[in-house]
């Protein structure tokens, strides 16, 4: 199944979740997608994505680095000071 966007809360507090590769289908990310993954570290978003809502990431302390592409802004999004942002 293929989808376009990752919805508001579609892995609330998922708990296994360390990783995740977004696939090269999806176009944008709402707010709290990813909302208390509290295991989560490391994000990939494809060239893909062009829109990611400010409080996509919330709630997830482990989150250490996201790697996006150049093209993508991200200047709005409530990112820790701490994660890592790789540019590809």
């Amino acid at each position: 199944i293929l989808f376009s966007s990752i919805k508001l809360s579609s892995f609330f507090a998922y708990p296994l979740m360390t990783l995740i590769s977004v696939p090269s289908s999806v176009t944008s990310i709402e707010n709290s997608a990813f909302d208390r993954c509290y295991l989560l570290s490391q994000v990939i978003i494809p060239v893909s994505v062009t829109s990611i809502s400010e409080y996509a990431f919330d709630g997830c302390p482990s989150l250490i680095q996201i790697s996006i592409p150049e093209t993508l802004m991200i200047n709005h999004i409530s990112i820790d000071s701490r994660i890592e942002i790789t540019r590809f």
